[in-house]
């Protein structure tokens, strides 16, 4: 008999880490940054950056990305 397993408890519980993590960095004066080269225009690649965007600003980090040609 198979097993089903779920991954969505553990993401919760390590974001809810990650996210107690940004906050006591904060506490010592440490803002988290996440910079990211994003070079051309290709659709998927643009989505993944943006959705990395809104995931670290959700921990409390902050993140830019820089867009090359």
């Amino acid at each position: 008999m198979a097993t089903v397993l779920k991954a969505s408890p553990i993401v919760r519980e390590h974001v809810k880490s990650l996210k107690i993590e940004c906050e006591k960095l904060k506490s010592f004066g440490v803002i988290p940054f996440l910079k990211v080269i994003l070079v051309g225009k290709h659709p998927p690649s643009v989505i993944y950056t943006r959705n990395k965007k809104k995931f670290m600003e959700s921990l409390g980090a902050k993140c830019e990305i820089l867009e090359l040609d």
